[in-house]
């Protein structure tokens, strides 16, 4: 590959990076550091370890065989498609709903906007929708690439700052005792975040390769992948640092969107000075609205493509695109309509709506997680294109593990209420 197709490789790994660096650290990790200190930083780098391999297949299926992770799930029978299809129905409007709150509140507070989250919500998605009718994919990887960096090089410097604050004691294995069991089921659901997002990777890869003209090459497919995930591990531990270094046996911050994000940006704030809070509060509604577009473009495009496996068997990259667009615009219609009656209808508070979404991400995560080990270990991939035994291994313990730990969940739920 071209240094320029290599450099235009590095857009799904970015795109992973936007998707994650979202409710799941600014939120969830803040959250965690908050209530625990650093106490939950074990599960947190179990949930990154056990999803690790289902993300990573999202990147290999394409990179080897130039078909996404849709393919590989066609090949297994159009059950695997149907299993697939409703896990994303049962999702997609709670998790869009979730991530645009988000960025909701942290307008609301950026810009001191006096009016509800659902339309202050509702304006993002039909802002982030424009984006993307304009911009499409090359749009979204050069928006993307710069908002999440801004916020990243942001978040790094606050932690370091505040690292000698935090109390080491609090580090240790099992779950202190002031979490409850609902509040960790979500940290992990979305840690570092949930696994549908592999399919959608699958496809800004195969997208990248049309973007560039240039053939994809594995090991740099793969590499842009490992650096996107390592570079989203490495944010979620620093999120956890704030919230332990600043929020650690303190009142915890309100339940609201906007009042939640006041008081995150209050955080940064308190370490670089207030003169640096419009710079702090830009960059976080900055990343939540790259999270917002990642969110909205990646679900339109995993069903659009999935409308069109249904009925063909043919090569993804003969397909030809204008089924495939009358599709993508159709779903996204759908999913910004549902999206706003969520948010302006059902749900006033952002943990709660945050929590279910995530919640909802961790139940389901098994089911796609098996159908992630199934794509790349199909008999139809001849096994110089496998990944690796160990993988395959480490693939499978993951799958049991979340089996697993949903029915745990499950049977302590029921037991509970």
């Amino acid at each position: 590959m071209t240094k320029s197709g290599w450099a235009a490789s590095l857009g799904p790994g970015l795109l992973f990076a936007a998707t994650a660096v979202g409710v799941s650290h600014l939120v969830q990790a803040t959250r965690a550091g908050a209530e625990a200190g650093l106490g939950l930083v074990g599960w947190i780098l179990l949930a990154l370890i056990v999803k690790y391999p289902a993300f990573r297949f999202g990147a290999h299926r394409p990179a080897v065989t130039g078909t996404s992770l849709l393919q590989g799930y066609r090949e297994l029978g159009r059950w695997a498609l149907v299993l697939y299809a409703g896990v994303t129905l049962a999702t997609m409007f709670t998790v869009q709903a979730a991530v645009t709150l988000v960025t909701a509140g942290l307008v609301l507070a950026a810009f001191d906007v006096r009016a509800s989250p659902g339309l202050v919500g509702t304006f993002v998605l039909v802002a982030a929708t424009l984006v993307l009718v304009a911009g499409k994919y090359q749009g979204l990887r050069r928006i993307t690439g710069v908002l999440v960096a801004a916020l990243s090089l942001t978040t790094l410097i606050v932690a370091a700052a505040v690292l000698p604050k935090v109390d080491l004691s609090t580090l240790g294995p099992g779950v202190p005792s002031p979490v409850p069991l609902a509040f960790l089921v979500a940290l992990v659901g979305w840690m570092p975040s949930g696994p549908d997002v592999s399919v959608w990777h699958s496809l800004w890869v195969l997208e990248a390769g049309r973007s560039s003209g240039a053939a994809l090459e594995p090991r740099q497919v793969l590499r842009d992948f490992d650096v996107g995930y390592a570079g989203t591990a490495l944010l979620a531990l620093s999120f956890v640092v704030l919230g332990a270094g600043l929020l650690y046996g303190r009142p915890p911050l309100p339940g609201s969107a906007g009042g939640f994000s006041r008081g995150l940006i209050s955080v940064y704030a308190d370490v670089m000075g207030a003169g640096f809070r419009p710079v702090i509060a830009l960059c976080a509604v900055a990343a939540m609205a790259s999270t917002t577009l990642a969110v909205l473009d990646g679900f339109p495009r995993a069903l659009s493509r999935l409308w069109l496996r249904f009925g063909s068997d043919e090569n993804e990259l003969e397909e030809t695109t204008g089924r495939a667009e009358r599709a993508y615009w159709f779903a996204l219609t759908a999913l910004v309509v549902g999206s706003a009656i969520i948010l302006n209808l059902f749900f006033s508070s952002l943990r709660g709506l945050v929590d279910l979404a995530t919640t909802l991400s961790f139940l389901t995560a098994p089911v796609l997680c098996f159908l992630n080990h199934r794509a790349v270990f199909s008999p139809s991939l001849p096994p110089e294109k496998q990944p690796s035994s160990g993988l395959r291994w480490a693939s499978l313990a993951s799958v049991a593990l979340q089996i697993m730990f949903a029915l745990v969940f499950l049977v302590v739920s029921r037991g509970t209420s």
